[in-house]
């Protein structure tokens, strides 16, 4: 199928919400960092005593807590710069977003450095300000951008391990804590956090390619819904979306039905053009309602009836039983409608017949229609003319005949009948 839209256009629709991701992004974290300052500041004030053992000099822990105050007053300044970039159209470089990346994984890095001159430990690593780390790679992700989230995870990885190595080299633990010298612990940390960058991309891509697919099937209903208008029924669509089936012309065996509502332009005659359209829609309704229900599309409307098929362009079991089944529901209703005045007293006549035909797109790229070409239309609409002749409502050929539960139904042989536009008569049965 060839849509309206395709992937690169879309492509292009999304690196917007991307730019509007990185606003999210930036809000969130300037929102995660500016909950954990006040409480990185009150806990040193409630646990006074306990940081005075830990941190040698204060002084460096509120300059890393600077540090963190940092990466938020920077986030609000990309944040606003990316506003005026939106607003502009200006399309963000892709280094652009690999550098900012880099810078904040780095801060962070610094931040837990400092705070590791400060204790003269190795022991800043363990921190939980190295879960920040998680908090940049998690966030990424919202950029829909496997190698920017991997690239994140790296950076991460690598200067944690990097401040590993130098801190056990400058400041290694106390002989009692011989877990704090043990290079490994630190390199599987790393390596969970590259992982976790790994992580977030897959994520990323994983969202990207769902709304990608989301998108692509949303064009096709769209074309599929263009090309036939309000013909199909929801659950027709929603099978070529599944089926992938090309909208191409083909030969195919199909079941044709025809209705008529007898003596049209009588009741027209005295009727306003409102009241005429008001009854049309109310008849119309529950009939296409029937059609819909078994699987059939109304090609047509003719004023005073219609033209539906099933078996295109999807296929069902069996077409000529939905068929059917459909002008058997739409006898009983129009029974029970005149039975209770809610329409004007109607008859109707439908003729049903089945063989193969020609289906297809026909027009230009500007309007194109899908169309039932074939023997069969004609036939179906000569046994819809003939319920006149045999004063029934419901006709039938031998080749639908053949394909339906004939237990089911109340059959009345016609016998054979020559019918204009075939060589050989054609076998008619009514349903009573």
């Amino acid at each position: 199928m060839k849509y309206n839209m395709g992937k690169n256009q879309f492509e292009k629709e999304i690196s917007k919400e991307i730019l509007k991701n990185e606003k999210f992004r930036l809000q969130v974290l300037i929102g995660i960092l500016a909950v954990l300052i006040p409480i990185s500041v009150f806990s040193t004030f409630l646990f006074e005593s306990r940081f005075k053992l830990i941190f040698k000099n204060p002084d460096y822990f509120l300059f890393a807590v600077g540090i963190i105050f940092l990466i938020i007053t920077r986030s609000y300044f990309i944040r606003n710069r990316i506003g005026k970039w939106q607003k502009s159209k200006f399309q963000v470089p892709e280094t652009f977003r690999y550098i900012n990346a880099f810078i904040e994984v780095s801060i962070l890095s610094a931040a837990i450095l400092l705070m590791s001159y400060d204790m003269q430990s190795v022991q800043a690593l363990v921190t939980p300000v190295v879960f920040l780390y998680f908090i940049f790679i998690i966030l990424s992700a919202l950029e829909l951008n496997f190698k920017l989230s991997v690239f994140t995870g790296f950076v991460a990885a690598s200067e944690f391990l990097i401040l590993a190595i130098y801190l056990l080299n400058n400041f290694p633990g106390t002989p009692d804590s011989p877990l704090l010298n043990f290079i490994v612990p630190y390199i599987a940390k790393s390596v969970i956090i590259f992982l976790s960058g790994v992580v977030a991309g897959i994520v990323a891509v994983r969202i990207k390619k769902y709304m990608i697919n989301s998108y692509e099937r949303l064009d096709e209903r769209n074309h599929i819904e263009k090309i036939f208008g309000q013909q199909v029924s929801p659950r027709v669509v929603d099978e070529l979306v599944k089926s992938k089936q090309e909208i191409g012309s083909r030969r195919r065996f199909v079941c044709i039905m025809f209705l008529d509502i007898r003596g049209f332009t009588t009741f027209s005659e005295n009727k306003s053009p409102e009241e005429i359209v008001e009854y049309q829609n109310n008849v119309f309704s529950f009939m296409i309602n029937r059609v819909t229900e078994n699987n059939g599309i109304i090609n047509q409307f003719m004023g005073d009836g219609f033209m539906a098929t099933f078996g295109a362009p999807v296929s069902h079991e069996n077409d000529c039983q939905n068929a059917v089944d459909a002008a058997v529901g739409i006898i009983e209703d129009i029974k029970t409608k005149n039975e209770n005045g809610e329409i004007p007293f109607t008859k109707i006549g439908i003729g049903i017949h089945a063989g193969e035909v020609v289906t297809g797109n026909v027009g230009t790229s500007v309007r194109k229609q899908y169309s039932i070409t074939g023997n069969v239309v004609i036939l179906a609409s000569r046994l819809e003319q003939l319920n006149k002749e045999f004063n029934s409502q419901l006709l039938i050929s031998k080749e639908v005949l053949d394909k339906v539960d004939s237990a089911k139904i109340s059959l009345v042989e016609h016998g054979l009948s020559d019918i204009k536009g075939r060589t050989e008569p054609l076998e008619i049965f009514e349903i009573k």
